[in-house]
């Protein structure tokens, strides 16, 4: 099953990746603006708060007992199916 906090290490990578690109192509620019601030609030502060959610999603799900798992099973299979 898909949860909600298995986007957040795809968009940090994309995010991250886009920072980057970005900071090398003014880099080497004849007349750079971005300094060393911008790497700090475009690469940093948003990996820190998405690491966070991340780990705070990970931690809120707990894992489910398996005696509750078989029992879930068993009414799943037991309930009708409309056609």
């Amino acid at each position: 099953m898909y949860q909600w906090c298995y986007c957040f290490p795809n968009f940090l990578t994309v995010w991250l990746a886009c920072a980057v690109v970005l900071f090398n192509l003014d880099r080497f620019s004849a007349a750079p603006r971005l300094g060393w601030l911008y790497l700090i609030y475009a690469i940093l502060v948003p990996a820190v708060v998405l690491i966070a959610a991340y780990q705070y999603g990970r931690r809120k799900r707990a894992p489910i007992p398996i005696e509750k798992a078989r029992q879930m099973d068993l009414v799943s299979d037991a309930e009708e199916v409309e056609a």
